[in-house]
Protein backbone atom coordinates (compact mmCIF):
# COMPACT_ATOMS: atom_id res chain seq x y z
CA UNK A 1 0.00 0.00 0.00
CA UNK A 2 2.02 3.18 -0.78
CA UNK A 3 0.79 5.93 1.48
CA UNK A 4 3.40 8.57 -0.05
CA UNK A 5 0.27 10.72 -1.39
CA UNK A 6 -1.93 10.38 1.89
CA UNK A 7 1.28 11.65 3.66
CA UNK A 8 1.56 14.50 1.57
CA UNK A 9 -1.55 15.67 1.46
CA UNK A 10 -3.77 14.83 4.30
CA UNK A 11 -2.83 18.59 5.95
CA UNK A 12 -5.03 19.48 2.91
CA UNK A 13 -7.94 17.21 4.39
CA UNK A 14 -8.00 18.35 7.60
CA UNK A 15 -7.36 22.07 6.78
CA UNK A 16 -10.52 21.34 4.20
CA UNK A 17 -12.43 20.25 7.65
CA UNK A 18 -11.36 23.10 9.61
CA UNK A 19 -12.83 25.34 7.06
CA UNK A 20 -16.10 24.08 6.62
CA UNK A 21 -16.41 24.19 10.53
CA UNK A 22 -16.66 20.52 11.20
CA UNK A 23 -16.20 19.76 14.96
CA UNK A 24 -12.97 19.94 16.38
CA UNK A 25 -13.48 16.14 17.25
CA UNK A 26 -14.55 15.12 14.19
CA UNK A 27 -11.34 16.52 12.59
CA UNK A 28 -9.42 14.71 15.42
CA UNK A 29 -10.99 11.49 14.47
CA UNK A 30 -9.31 11.88 11.12
CA UNK A 31 -6.03 12.71 12.17
CA UNK A 32 -5.55 9.64 14.41
CA UNK A 33 -6.56 7.51 11.99
CA UNK A 34 -4.73 8.87 8.86
CA UNK A 35 -1.39 8.97 11.42
CA UNK A 36 -2.15 4.94 12.23
CA UNK A 37 -2.34 4.66 8.72
CA UNK A 38 0.94 6.20 8.08
CA UNK A 39 2.73 4.50 10.99
CA UNK A 40 1.15 0.88 10.38
CA UNK A 41 0.47 0.30 6.74
CA UNK A 42 4.42 -0.67 6.06
CA UNK A 43 4.69 -2.84 9.11
CA UNK A 44 1.46 -4.55 8.95
CA UNK A 45 1.61 -5.29 5.19
CA UNK A 46 -1.47 -3.59 4.37
CA UNK A 47 -2.11 -3.71 0.66
CA UNK A 48 -5.58 -1.54 0.83
CA UNK A 49 -7.94 0.26 3.01
CA UNK A 50 -10.03 -3.19 2.79
CA UNK A 51 -7.09 -4.61 4.83
CA UNK A 52 -6.95 -2.22 7.20
CA UNK A 53 -10.87 -2.79 7.98
CA UNK A 54 -10.46 -6.47 7.79
CA UNK A 55 -7.70 -5.45 11.09
CA UNK A 56 -10.68 -3.89 12.57
CA UNK A 57 -13.42 -7.11 11.88
CA UNK A 58 -10.81 -9.59 13.47
CA UNK A 59 -10.63 -7.95 16.55
CA UNK A 60 -13.53 -8.51 17.32
CA UNK A 61 -15.01 -4.63 17.00
CA UNK A 62 -18.96 -4.11 17.54
CA UNK A 63 -21.20 -3.90 14.61
CA UNK A 64 -21.58 0.32 14.94
CA UNK A 65 -18.56 0.86 15.58
CA UNK A 66 -17.30 -0.82 12.61
CA UNK A 67 -20.18 0.80 10.54
CA UNK A 68 -18.76 4.04 11.92
CA UNK A 69 -15.23 3.52 10.83
CA UNK A 70 -15.96 1.82 7.64
CA UNK A 71 -17.60 4.94 6.48
CA UNK A 72 -14.34 6.79 7.87
CA UNK A 73 -12.27 4.34 5.67
CA UNK A 74 -14.11 5.21 2.79
CA UNK A 75 -14.04 8.50 3.17
CA UNK A 76 -10.01 8.25 3.53
CA UNK A 77 -9.83 6.12 0.36
CA UNK A 78 -11.71 8.53 -1.97
CA UNK A 79 -9.50 11.58 -0.91
CA UNK A 80 -6.16 9.43 -0.93
CA UNK A 81 -6.71 7.73 -4.29
CA UNK A 82 -8.83 10.25 -6.41
CA UNK A 83 -8.28 13.57 -4.73
CA UNK A 84 -11.94 13.98 -3.29
CA UNK A 85 -12.92 15.81 -0.25
CA UNK A 86 -15.70 14.43 2.16
CA UNK A 87 -19.22 15.56 0.76
CA UNK A 88 -21.22 14.67 4.00
CA UNK A 89 -22.18 11.27 2.55
CA UNK A 90 -20.71 8.00 3.55
CA UNK A 91 -19.04 6.23 1.06
CA UNK A 92 -18.08 2.43 1.25
CA UNK A 93 -15.97 1.89 -1.96
CA UNK A 94 -13.76 -0.57 -0.46
CA UNK A 95 -16.04 -2.82 0.63
CA UNK A 96 -17.86 -5.45 -0.33
CA UNK A 97 -19.35 -5.37 -4.85
CA UNK A 98 -22.60 -5.38 -5.65
CA UNK A 99 -24.18 -8.27 -7.62
CA UNK A 100 -23.99 -6.40 -10.62
CA UNK A 101 -20.27 -6.41 -10.38
CA UNK A 102 -20.07 -9.75 -10.84
CA UNK A 103 -22.40 -10.22 -13.70
CA UNK A 104 -20.66 -11.17 -17.42
CA UNK A 105 -21.27 -8.04 -20.12
CA UNK A 106 -24.81 -10.03 -20.78
CA UNK A 107 -26.44 -10.34 -17.38
CA UNK A 108 -25.46 -6.87 -17.06
CA UNK A 109 -27.02 -5.73 -20.49
CA UNK A 110 -30.24 -6.95 -19.17
CA UNK A 111 -29.95 -4.77 -16.33
CA UNK A 112 -28.97 -1.40 -17.61
CA UNK A 113 -31.37 -1.71 -20.47
CA UNK A 114 -34.25 -2.08 -17.76
CA UNK A 115 -32.72 1.08 -16.07
CA UNK A 116 -32.57 2.64 -19.17
CA UNK A 117 -36.35 2.00 -20.38
CA UNK A 118 -37.67 2.87 -16.72
CA UNK A 119 -36.04 6.79 -16.73
CA UNK A 120 -36.94 7.21 -20.05
CA UNK A 121 -40.68 6.16 -18.91
CA UNK A 122 -40.23 8.75 -16.50
CA UNK A 123 -40.67 5.65 -13.59
CA UNK A 124 -36.83 5.94 -12.20
CA UNK A 125 -37.08 6.04 -8.54
CA UNK A 126 -36.43 4.65 -5.45
CA UNK A 127 -38.71 1.53 -7.11
CA UNK A 128 -36.57 0.66 -10.23
CA UNK A 129 -33.20 0.42 -8.71
CA UNK A 130 -34.27 -1.98 -5.92
CA UNK A 131 -36.12 -3.85 -9.14
CA UNK A 132 -32.57 -3.62 -11.11
CA UNK A 133 -30.73 -5.04 -7.91
CA UNK A 134 -33.51 -8.19 -7.35
CA UNK A 135 -32.98 -9.01 -10.81
CA UNK A 136 -28.94 -8.43 -10.71
CA UNK A 137 -29.48 -11.08 -7.86
CA UNK A 138 -30.98 -13.66 -10.04
CA UNK A 139 -29.04 -13.24 -12.64
CA UNK A 140 -25.85 -14.10 -10.46
CA UNK A 141 -27.66 -17.10 -9.14
CA UNK A 142 -27.89 -18.29 -12.65
CA UNK A 143 -24.07 -17.23 -13.75
CA UNK A 144 -23.27 -19.40 -10.56
CA UNK A 145 -25.26 -22.14 -10.96
CA UNK A 146 -23.61 -22.78 -14.73
CA UNK A 147 -25.89 -20.48 -16.86
CA UNK A 148 -23.43 -17.80 -18.86
CA UNK A 149 -26.58 -17.12 -20.68
CA UNK A 150 -29.99 -16.88 -20.14
CA UNK A 151 -30.63 -19.50 -23.25
CA UNK A 152 -28.94 -21.55 -20.53
CA UNK A 153 -31.35 -21.34 -18.21
CA UNK A 154 -33.79 -24.65 -17.84
CA UNK A 155 -36.73 -24.79 -15.46
CA UNK A 156 -35.14 -26.88 -12.70
CA UNK A 157 -32.33 -24.27 -12.17
CA UNK A 158 -34.98 -21.34 -11.47
CA UNK A 159 -37.17 -23.61 -9.32
CA UNK A 160 -33.83 -24.35 -7.35
CA UNK A 161 -33.74 -20.38 -7.36
CA UNK A 162 -37.03 -19.97 -6.06
CA UNK A 163 -37.87 -23.30 -3.81
CA UNK A 164 -35.90 -25.25 -1.86
CA UNK A 165 -36.54 -29.31 -2.44
CA UNK A 166 -34.73 -30.11 1.16
CA UNK A 167 -37.22 -28.21 3.32
CA UNK A 168 -39.71 -28.59 0.91
CA UNK A 169 -40.48 -24.26 1.05
CA UNK A 170 -40.62 -21.09 -1.31
CA UNK A 171 -37.21 -19.69 -0.01
CA UNK A 172 -38.56 -16.20 -2.40
CA UNK A 173 -41.08 -13.96 -1.45
CA UNK A 174 -44.31 -12.63 -3.69
CA UNK A 175 -41.97 -9.37 -4.55
CA UNK A 176 -39.33 -10.66 -5.70
CA UNK A 177 -40.89 -12.49 -7.89
CA UNK A 178 -42.49 -9.85 -9.16
CA UNK A 179 -39.53 -7.84 -9.66
CA UNK A 180 -37.71 -10.02 -11.72
CA UNK A 181 -40.88 -10.54 -13.95
CA UNK A 182 -40.49 -6.42 -14.26
CA UNK A 183 -36.92 -6.22 -15.80
CA UNK A 184 -37.96 -9.53 -18.09
CA UNK A 185 -41.06 -7.80 -19.59
CA UNK A 186 -38.71 -4.55 -20.03
CA UNK A 187 -36.17 -6.86 -21.32
CA UNK A 188 -38.39 -8.73 -24.01
CA UNK A 189 -36.82 -5.93 -26.46
CA UNK A 190 -34.09 -7.53 -26.69
CA UNK A 191 -34.78 -11.17 -26.98
CA UNK A 192 -38.57 -11.74 -26.65
CA UNK A 193 -38.56 -15.57 -26.85
CA UNK A 194 -35.90 -16.40 -23.83
CA UNK A 195 -37.76 -13.93 -21.60
CA UNK A 196 -40.75 -15.22 -22.38
CA UNK A 197 -39.30 -18.45 -21.66
CA UNK A 198 -37.66 -17.89 -18.05
CA UNK A 199 -40.90 -16.08 -17.16
CA UNK A 200 -42.80 -19.08 -17.55
CA UNK A 201 -40.11 -21.20 -15.08
CA UNK A 202 -40.66 -18.74 -12.61
CA UNK A 203 -43.28 -20.31 -10.11
CA UNK A 204 -46.61 -18.79 -9.04
CA UNK A 205 -45.89 -17.51 -5.49
CA UNK A 206 -48.84 -16.00 -3.46
CA UNK A 207 -48.60 -12.56 -1.66
CA UNK A 208 -48.90 -12.80 1.91
CA UNK A 209 -51.24 -10.35 3.65
CA UNK A 210 -49.63 -7.79 5.90
CA UNK A 211 -50.86 -6.93 9.39
CA UNK A 212 -50.31 -3.09 9.33
CA UNK A 213 -49.29 -2.09 12.88
CA UNK A 214 -51.27 1.02 14.00
CA UNK A 215 -51.10 3.36 16.67
CA UNK A 216 -54.21 3.33 19.92
CA UNK A 217 -55.45 6.02 20.88
CA UNK A 218 -53.56 6.56 23.64
CA UNK A 219 -50.28 6.42 21.68
CA UNK A 220 -51.78 8.95 19.30
CA UNK A 221 -52.84 11.39 22.53
CA UNK A 222 -48.91 11.06 24.33
CA UNK A 223 -47.55 12.13 21.07
CA UNK A 224 -49.72 14.86 19.98
CA UNK A 225 -49.15 16.09 24.02
CA UNK A 226 -45.26 16.20 22.94
CA UNK A 227 -44.96 17.63 19.90
CA UNK A 228 -47.01 20.35 21.41
CA UNK A 229 -44.92 20.44 24.29
CA UNK A 230 -42.43 24.26 24.26
CA UNK A 231 -40.66 22.77 26.97
CA UNK A 232 -39.36 19.18 26.40
CA UNK A 233 -36.16 17.83 24.84
CA UNK A 234 -37.41 17.53 21.05
CA UNK A 235 -35.84 19.29 18.49
CA UNK A 236 -37.74 21.93 17.05
CA UNK A 237 -37.07 19.57 13.68
CA UNK A 238 -38.37 16.65 15.14
CA UNK A 239 -41.70 18.24 16.12
CA UNK A 240 -42.38 19.64 12.27
CA UNK A 241 -41.23 16.33 10.86
CA UNK A 242 -43.50 14.38 13.31
CA UNK A 243 -46.74 17.10 12.37
CA UNK A 244 -46.18 16.77 9.07
CA UNK A 245 -46.33 13.35 9.02
CA UNK A 246 -49.40 12.88 11.75
CA UNK A 247 -51.61 15.22 9.75
CA UNK A 248 -50.86 14.84 6.15
CA UNK A 249 -49.93 11.05 6.27
CA UNK A 250 -46.70 12.47 3.37
CA UNK A 251 -44.26 9.76 3.45
CA UNK A 252 -41.03 9.72 4.76
CA UNK A 253 -38.93 10.23 1.53
CA UNK A 254 -41.26 13.38 0.28
CA UNK A 255 -40.58 15.03 4.15
CA UNK A 256 -36.77 14.48 3.83
CA UNK A 257 -36.98 15.93 0.19
CA UNK A 258 -39.60 18.86 0.79
CA UNK A 259 -38.31 22.22 -0.38
CA UNK A 260 -39.15 26.12 0.33
CA UNK A 261 -41.12 26.27 -3.25
CA UNK A 262 -43.23 23.43 -1.87
CA UNK A 263 -44.74 25.22 0.84
CA UNK A 264 -47.34 28.17 -0.57
CA UNK A 265 -47.85 29.90 2.96
CA UNK A 266 -50.81 32.53 1.47
CA UNK A 267 -52.64 29.35 -0.34
CA UNK A 268 -52.29 27.38 2.76
CA UNK A 269 -51.23 24.42 1.03
CA UNK A 270 -48.47 22.00 0.21
CA UNK A 271 -47.43 20.80 -3.44
CA UNK A 272 -44.78 18.27 -4.38
CA UNK A 273 -44.34 15.63 -6.72
CA UNK A 274 -43.79 12.17 -4.73
CA UNK A 275 -40.68 10.31 -4.70
CA UNK A 276 -41.99 6.59 -4.86
CA UNK A 277 -44.44 7.83 -7.68
CA UNK A 278 -43.53 10.99 -9.78
CA UNK A 279 -47.12 11.70 -9.43
CA UNK A 280 -48.06 15.68 -7.99
CA UNK A 281 -49.60 15.74 -4.98
CA UNK A 282 -51.77 18.85 -2.94
CA UNK A 283 -52.59 18.82 0.28
CA UNK A 284 -53.80 21.45 2.98
CA UNK A 285 -51.46 23.44 5.37
CA UNK A 286 -53.53 23.54 8.21
CA UNK A 287 -52.16 26.47 10.90
CA UNK A 288 -50.94 23.48 13.67
CA UNK A 289 -48.54 22.36 10.54
CA UNK A 290 -47.33 25.45 9.37
CA UNK A 291 -47.02 26.84 12.48
CA UNK A 292 -44.47 24.13 13.05
CA UNK A 293 -42.42 24.31 10.25
CA UNK A 294 -41.98 28.06 10.38
CA UNK A 295 -40.65 28.13 14.43
CA UNK A 296 -38.28 25.32 13.17
CA UNK A 297 -37.05 27.69 9.91
CA UNK A 298 -37.16 30.81 11.79
CA UNK A 299 -35.59 29.51 15.15
CA UNK A 300 -33.47 26.20 14.71
CA UNK A 301 -32.85 25.96 11.35
CA UNK A 302 -29.05 26.64 10.20
CA UNK A 303 -28.96 29.49 7.66
CA UNK A 304 -27.54 28.04 4.63
CA UNK A 305 -28.68 28.13 1.03
CA UNK A 306 -30.43 24.65 0.71
CA UNK A 307 -33.44 24.53 -1.23
CA UNK A 308 -33.88 21.69 1.41
CA UNK A 309 -35.98 22.72 4.68
CA UNK A 310 -34.92 20.03 7.36
CA UNK A 311 -31.32 19.79 7.19
CA UNK A 312 -29.10 17.98 9.45
CA UNK A 313 -28.43 19.22 12.76
CA UNK A 314 -23.99 18.84 12.26
CA UNK A 315 -21.74 20.03 10.09
CA UNK A 316 -21.34 20.40 7.53
CA UNK A 317 -25.16 21.30 7.55
CA UNK A 318 -26.49 19.30 4.19
CA UNK A 319 -30.11 17.63 3.68
CA UNK A 320 -30.97 15.09 5.52
CA UNK A 321 -30.71 11.44 4.52
CA UNK A 322 -32.14 9.35 6.55
CA UNK A 323 -35.17 10.30 9.23
CA UNK A 324 -35.82 7.26 11.04
CA UNK A 325 -34.26 8.83 13.76
CA UNK A 326 -36.94 11.05 14.33
CA UNK A 327 -39.90 9.03 14.67
CA UNK A 328 -37.14 7.48 17.57
CA UNK A 329 -36.94 10.44 19.57
CA UNK A 330 -40.60 10.71 19.37
CA UNK A 331 -41.73 7.56 20.94
CA UNK A 332 -38.97 7.67 23.25
CA UNK A 333 -40.32 11.45 24.72
CA UNK A 334 -43.65 10.07 24.55
CA UNK A 335 -42.85 7.06 26.78
CA UNK A 336 -44.02 4.28 23.71
CA UNK A 337 -43.09 1.74 22.29
CA UNK A 338 -40.01 1.45 23.75
CA UNK A 339 -39.72 -2.93 24.12
CA UNK A 340 -37.30 -4.33 22.04
CA UNK A 341 -38.37 -5.08 18.65
CA UNK A 342 -41.50 -2.65 18.29
CA UNK A 343 -42.03 -0.34 15.14
CA UNK A 344 -40.82 3.26 15.70
CA UNK A 345 -41.04 4.32 12.17
CA UNK A 346 -42.75 7.37 10.59
CA UNK A 347 -44.63 4.88 8.24
CA UNK A 348 -47.31 4.60 11.22
CA UNK A 349 -48.68 8.10 11.31
CA UNK A 350 -49.22 7.37 7.41
CA UNK A 351 -51.09 3.76 8.75
CA UNK A 352 -53.01 6.12 11.25
CA UNK A 353 -54.31 8.73 9.12
CA UNK A 354 -55.43 6.22 6.64
CA UNK A 355 -57.18 4.14 9.17
CA UNK A 356 -59.04 7.08 10.88
CA UNK A 357 -60.13 8.29 7.79
CA UNK A 358 -61.74 4.62 6.82
CA UNK A 359 -63.40 4.26 10.53
CA UNK A 360 -64.87 7.70 9.16
CA UNK A 361 -66.05 6.76 6.01
CA UNK A 362 -64.63 8.72 3.82
CA UNK A 363 -64.79 7.76 0.26
CA UNK A 364 -61.59 5.31 -0.81
CA UNK A 365 -61.16 7.50 -4.04
CA UNK A 366 -60.75 10.58 -2.11
CA UNK A 367 -58.51 8.48 0.83
CA UNK A 368 -56.35 7.50 -2.08
CA UNK A 369 -55.56 11.50 -3.48
CA UNK A 370 -55.21 12.45 0.00
CA UNK A 371 -52.20 10.38 0.49
CA UNK A 372 -50.41 10.17 -2.74
CA UNK A 373 -51.14 6.80 -4.09
CA UNK A 374 -52.03 5.85 -7.84
CA UNK A 375 -53.27 2.34 -7.12
CA UNK A 376 -56.50 1.28 -6.11
CA UNK A 377 -55.48 -1.63 -4.56
CA UNK A 378 -53.19 0.27 -2.37
CA UNK A 379 -55.76 0.63 0.53
CA UNK A 380 -56.53 -2.90 0.60
CA UNK A 381 -53.34 -3.36 3.49
CA UNK A 382 -55.29 -0.58 5.65
CA UNK A 383 -59.01 -1.76 5.44
CA UNK A 384 -57.29 -5.03 7.14
CA UNK A 385 -57.43 -2.74 10.31
CA UNK A 386 -60.53 -0.97 10.01
CA UNK A 387 -61.91 -2.81 12.85
CA UNK A 388 -65.00 -1.24 13.69
CA UNK A 389 -66.40 -1.92 10.09
CA UNK A 390 -65.07 -5.52 9.77
CA UNK A 391 -66.87 -6.11 12.97
CA UNK A 392 -69.97 -5.66 11.08
CA UNK A 393 -68.90 -8.52 8.70
CA UNK A 394 -68.69 -10.99 11.63
CA UNK A 395 -70.74 -14.32 11.24
CA UNK A 396 -72.67 -14.97 14.67
CA UNK A 397 -71.48 -18.62 16.06
CA UNK A 398 -74.73 -19.39 17.02
CA UNK A 399 -75.37 -21.98 14.03
CA UNK A 400 -72.78 -23.94 14.74
CA UNK A 401 -72.67 -26.83 17.38
CA UNK A 402 -70.78 -26.37 19.86
CA UNK A 403 -70.56 -28.38 23.13
CA UNK A 404 -71.13 -27.28 26.68
CA UNK A 405 -68.17 -28.43 28.04
CA UNK A 406 -66.34 -25.74 25.67
CA UNK A 407 -67.68 -22.96 28.05
CA UNK A 408 -67.07 -24.40 31.31
CA UNK A 409 -64.13 -23.70 33.59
Amino acid sequence: MDIGNLKETYPKLLSYLQERGYQKSTINYYRHEILRIIENAEKKQWTSYKDIYQEYVDDGCSHYWLKGRRALLGTLERFDLYGLFPDGHHHYPFFIKKAYDHLTAEYQLYVDYYLEKAAYNGQSGTVSPKTASAAATFFLDLQEKGCSSLEDATEEIIMSIFYSEAEEIVIKSHDYRQRIEAVLKVCMDLQPAVCRQIMGYIPIIHAYRKNVPILTESEIKKIKIVLKDPENGLLLRDKAIGMLALYTGLRSGDIMQLEFSSIKWIEEKISLYQQKTQVPIEIPLSALVGNSIYTYILEERPNIDDPHIFLTTDVPYRPMRTIHQVSRHIFREAGIRQELGSRKGLHLFRHHLATKLLENEIPQPVISRALGQTSPYSLNTYLHTDFSHLKECSLSVEGFPVREEVFQV
